[in-house]
């Protein structure tokens, strides 16, 4: 459990005076290549959930598309 931001008794507000929260299941991911850019070598470009970009200034190159 976990304190929110809230008024306390006497009348200020700070970090510990609001109601309790309950955080279940929270995580923080982060996928991230050390390729590169390159798609890993076990990912077959059959693959339907790859997701690319074409950058249309420069149509030879197609790009992995990254979601931060």
């Amino acid at each position: 459990m976990c304190n929110m931001w809230g008024t306390c008794e006497n009348g200020t507000e700070a970090n510990g005076c609001g109601r309790p929260e309950t955080f279940r299941n929270c995580a923080d991911v982060s996928i991230v290549t050390s390729t590169a850019g390159v798609p890993p070598l076990f990912v077959q470009q059959d693959n339907p959930f790859l997701l690319y970009y074409k950058d249309y200034r420069s149509p030879n190159n197609i790009f992995p598309l990254v979601v931060r």
